[in-house]
């Protein structure tokens, strides 16, 4: 297990709000491999007023391998965003490192309808490096963002990288947390 101390919790709980206000409540995985994931693992419900936007962040999901914690933006509140967080942080810790860049596909859409079906670990673009980095008793904790995407929209990294779709992101100034947003390829 990573390092910490006994208050990493409730410090990194503090670190997400001071950047979107009061937790919401925290949600717990109650079905599947639960057992491999780190002691104390949780995510947190959270509701940014100012982009009217819910917010889903793991909390206790960083270990020796990773040092992530993850977030996902949401434009409902759904207890399903707690299992695909879940999944993420379980197949980092299990199956392989994550970081930057990296895809994970869903199988499905990331909600009902979408034709989102895959997950890009991004920069926190939104909420900036205040969100990105969190260090905690001389660990360093790296928070990434879980955007969802379209298949094609992964093809598209794959063959001419993180960095031009991206740009097409921006260029096309996407809702990303529409789950029926038109792919940008």
């Amino acid at each position: 297990m990573y390092p910490r101390h006994m208050d990493y919790a409730s410090d990194l709980i503090q670190h997400y709000e001071s950047l979107w206000g009061r937790m919401c409540r925290r949600l717990f995985m109650t079905a599947g491999p639960i057992q491999d994931l780190p002691d104390g693992y949780q995510v947190g419900e959270f509701f940014d007023d100012k982009k009217q936007l819910w917010i889903y962040a793991t909390i206790n999901a960083a270990d020796n391998r990773s040092g992530l914690e993850f977030h996902l933006i949401a434009p409902i509140a759904d207890e399903q965003h707690v299992q695909t967080l879940s999944v993420l942080a379980y197949y980092g810790l299990t199956t392989a490192p994550l970081g930057v860049g990296h895809t994970l596909n869903l199988g499905e859409g990331w909600l009902a309808d979408s034709v989102c079906d895959h997950l890009l670990l991004s920069l926190p673009y939104l909420y900036g490096k205040n969100l990105e980095h969190f260090n905690h008793h001389e660990i360093n904790i790296q928070c990434l963002w879980v955007l969802p995407i379209t298949r094609s929209e992964r093809a598209f990294k794959a063959k001419h990288g993180l960095e031009a779709l991206e740009s097409k992101f921006e260029e096309q100034g996407i809702e990303f947390a529409d789950p029926n947003r038109v792919s940008v390829v």
